[in-house]
């Protein structure tokens, strides 16, 4: 079994992470960071070896700007679906996306 590293994205700064990439059997990114650093993580995730078209999971953590604030546009960028996971998901989601092709992708586990 191999084990997944965690891979942080600064999106403001050093000491500002809010991202994270999980490189495991495939790639995952952990929240989107804030409105317009989308195209800061997309070449971050290319700069750490990284496809950003090998994409398999926009995870959203909650629903706090800073977490969610590129999730369409990273969506765009990388074609990776982002699952609404939570109880708040549906407003971030709907916050998130006001020009997103289609509804939230659904995992209720």
């Amino acid at each position: 079994m191999s084990r997944t590293k965690v891979v942080p994205i600064p999106v403001m700064g050093r000491h500002n992470i809010n991202a994270y990439l999980l490189l495991g059997r495939r790639p995952v990114l952990v929240d989107a960071g804030t409105p317009g650093s989308g195209r800061k993580i997309h070449d971050g995730l290319a700069a750490r070896g990284v496809n950003p078209a090998d994409l398999a999971l926009i995870v959203i953590t909650h629903g706090h700007i800073d977490h969610f604030g590129s999730a369409a546009e990273l969506h765009r960028l990388t074609g990776a679906p982002w699952p609404a996971t939570s109880p708040t998901s549906g407003r971030t989601a709907r916050a998130a996306s006001a020009s997103r092709t289609g509804p939230p992708v659904r995992w209720d586990a």
